[in-house]
């Protein structure tokens, strides 16, 4: 039953994948965007000084106002990783703002 299970999720369960995820999800939140609005957000595995790419775009839905950010971080929580997925989400917007 329920320890089973936590087995299986403790088995399947990777730090750094969640640390990714989270941020990736945290960007898409804050762009609240849609099926057809072309969003992209890649939080990369940690390099060898245990630093993080995190890329992110945004673009109209007919592909023009593309917007990019990039970032090379630390990124040691999850915490962390939602505060670069909300601030790539903040400098994409006041990008697309300013336009």
């Amino acid at each position: 039953g329920v320890h089973k299970a936590r087995e299986w999720r403790e088995a399947v369960h990777v730090p750094k994948s969640r640390a990714r995820v989270t941020a990736e999800r945290a960007y898409l939140e804050v762009m609240d965007g849609s099926c057809k609005t072309p969003l992209a957000a890649l939080m990369t595995a940690p390099d060898p000084e245990d630093r993080v790419r995190f890329h992110a775009l945004a673009a109209n839905p007919d592909g023009t106002n593309l917007q990019q950010v990039s970032y090379v971080m630390d990124v040691k929580t999850l915490a962390g990783a939602t505060r670069l997925g909300r601030e790539a989400a903040a400098e994409i917007k006041a990008k697309t703002a300013a336009r």
